[in-house]
C-alpha cells in the first residue's frame, strides 16, 4: 500500500476478511466495555459461574475487597478452625443467604424500616396467564390475584375483621355476615331486599307502602 489507504471497505463477514475503522471502533472501542487496565462497574458483574482468579494473597484494605480463598482460609484458621470446620462454616454461612431462585424459609422473614425508605413487598411484573398467591397455613386458606380478575380470599373457617382487638365483622360464617358494629349508611340506600318474614329484618318500602 506504500503509506496508502485502502478505502470503502465493507464489514467484514468472514474471519480472514479485512475489517473497516468503524467495525473495529464499535466493537473494541465500547464505553460499555471492561478495561483490562481497571475500571469502575456501574452495575452488578455476573460471573456466570466462573472464577475470579489471581487475588492479591494479602488481607485487602478495604472491607469491601474481595478475598482470595487461601486467605479467607488463614482467617479461619486464626480464629482457631481447623479445614474441616472451615468448610461446615463455610456451608453454614450459604445456608443463612436467601436464594433468588427461591428457599424454603425456616425462620422469620422481617423487613428492616431504617433509613427512612419505603418499603414493597409482592409482585409488580405479573403477566397474562399467571397468578399471584400468598398462603397462610396451607393451600385452602390463600389470597390469590390473576391479570383481569378480581382478588379472591380463600378461607376454611371465614374471615374475622378485628379494630384494635375487638370484632368488627364476619365474613364467611355458613351463610350469614355477622356485623357486629354498628353501620353508617352515609345517605346511601340499601337495595334489593326481600318481603321481611321475621320480627326483626328490615323492610323494604313496598312491604310498607
Amino acid at each position: 500500500m506504500s503509506g496508502n489507504t485502502l478505502t470503502n471497505v465493507s464489514d467484514p463477514v468472514h474471519n480472514h476478511d479485512a475489517a473497516n475503522k468503524v467495525y473495529v471502533d464499535q466493537r473494541f472501542g465500547r464505553t460499555d466495555k471492561v478495561s483490562k487496565r481497571g475500571t469502575s462497574m456501574e452495575g452488578d458483574l455476573d460471573m456466570g459461574g466462573y472464577r475470579i482468579p489471581g487475588l492479591n494473597m494479602s488481607l485487602p484494605p478495604i472491607n469491601t475487597d474481595a478475598v482470595c480463598w487461601s486467605r479467607a482460609v488463614q482467617l479461619t484458621r486464626e480464629m482457631g478452625l481447623t479445614a474441616s470446620e472451615q468448610v461446615r462454616e463455610v456451608k453454614r454461612l450459604c445456608d443463612l443467604k436467601v436464594s433468588k431462585t427461591g428457599v424454603l424459609m425456616t425462620g422469620n422473614l422481617i423487613l428492616s424500616a431504617d433509613g427512612g425508605n419505603n418499603r414493597l413487598f409482592g409482585c409488580t411484573d405479573l403477566t397474562h396467564g399467571n397468578s399471584f398467591t400468598v398462603v397462610f397455613g396451607d393451600t385452602l386458606n390463600r389470597l390469590r390475584f390473576s391479570l383481569t380478575n378480581h382478588v379472591s380470599l380463600e378461607s376454611t373457617h371465614g374471615l374475622l375483621v378485628k379494630c384494635r382487638g375487638e370484632d368488627i365483622c364476619l365474613i364467611g360464617d355458613l351463610s350469614e355476615i355477622i356485623i357486629y358494629k354498628v353501620i353508617g349508611m352515609n345517605l346511601n340506600r340499601i337495595t334489593n331486599l326481600p318481603i321481611p318474614t321475621l320480627p326483626h329484618e328490615a323492610v323494604n318500602k313496598l312491604y310498607v307502602d
